[in-house]
């Protein structure tokens, strides 16, 4: 199936859960996938994502830790950051999504802040 220019996921779950010095992330969605065609729902269509585990440091938020895969309603992701040093600072996950390549940047999600 080929989707035009105009993408967007309309429903995705990111759940961190921080122990520690590790941190564990969940990213699942219901690939439902809006385009110049409609919306559809493809269990197997893979969506390209990266993750970045950044930190506040002075007003700026600095990646330090990355992952990078797919994810689909079939084939959910889940990554872990391990050896987290801690700094006593902010700390989030951003995930960026691409379609079929990654330049082919498409949007991004936020988790919440957290203390570490």
């Amino acid at each position: 199936m080929t989707y035009g220019d105009t993408w967007a996921i309309t429903s995705a779950r990111l759940c961190v859960t921080p122990v520690g010095s590790t941190v564990s992330v969940d990213l699942t969605t219901s690939t439902n996938i809006s385009n110049s065609g409609g919306v559809t729902s493809e269990p197997d269509f893979e969506i390209l994502w990266e993750m970045h585990l950044q930190r506040n440091i002075n007003g700026s938020w600095g990646t330090f830790a990355n992952r990078s895969g797919y994810v689909s309603q079939n084939s959910p992701s889940n990554r872990y950051f391990s050896g987290i040093a801690q700094r006593n600072k902010d700390l989030r996950v951003v995930v960026y999504f691409y379609w079929g390549t990654y330049e082919n940047y498409k949007g991004n999600m936020l988790s919440s802040l957290w203390w570490y």
